[in-house]
């Protein structure tokens, strides 16, 4: 999960990243950025006032439709990518959403849709992909705004490639 608590917290990893070295400094024992990474996930557990089970669920969702994204259009984003992390951030916020079970708002998105149907068939796998893995993990129908909100980030992500 370290690649992921990297992305969507990279401010907080950072003051993870602080802290094992103020803990260096002071007792000389050299921690990995994995220990940085708990340190992370404790921060945000904390601010955000969520459990550590919603903040793992989290980082399921982001790293599953990552995977999904990867496997259907045959790529392999870099951690450090800037595409990956605005694509984490978009997940995150919908993910919590998902969690949350907050409703979509009906926006009328069917022909953004459509365009992306037209634009490459991968969307058609790709959407196929995680709403099944949505449904299994969350058990959460992927309304038609969600699926071209992600869509929209996917296109984004694999653009900018």
């Amino acid at each position: 999960m370290l690649h992921e608590i990297k992305s969507l917290y990279p401010d907080e990893f950072q003051v993870g990243l602080e802290g094992i070295q103020f803990i260096k400094d002071a007792t000389g024992v050299l921690l990995s950025e994995h220990e940085a990474g708990y340190v992370t996930m404790h921060m945000v557990n904390a601010s955000l006032g969520e459990n550590k089970e919603s903040i793992s669920k989290i980082f399921l969702f982001t790293s599953g439709v990552v995977d999904i994204i990867e496997d259907v259009f045959d790529i392999d984003f870099d951690e450090d990518e800037i595409s990956l992390a605005r694509l984490n951030s978009h997940l995150k916020f919908l993910a919590k959403r998902i969690l949350l079970k907050q409703p979509s708002t009906e926006d009328q998105v069917e022909d953004f849709y459509e365009m992306f149907m037209k634009k490459d068939k991968r969307y058609k796998a790709v959407e196929k992909k995680i709403k099944m893995f949505v449904y299994k993990n969350f058990h959460h129908e992927v309304t038609l705004q969600e699926m071209v909100y992600l869509m929209v980030h996917i296109n984004k992500a694999i653009s900018s490639r």
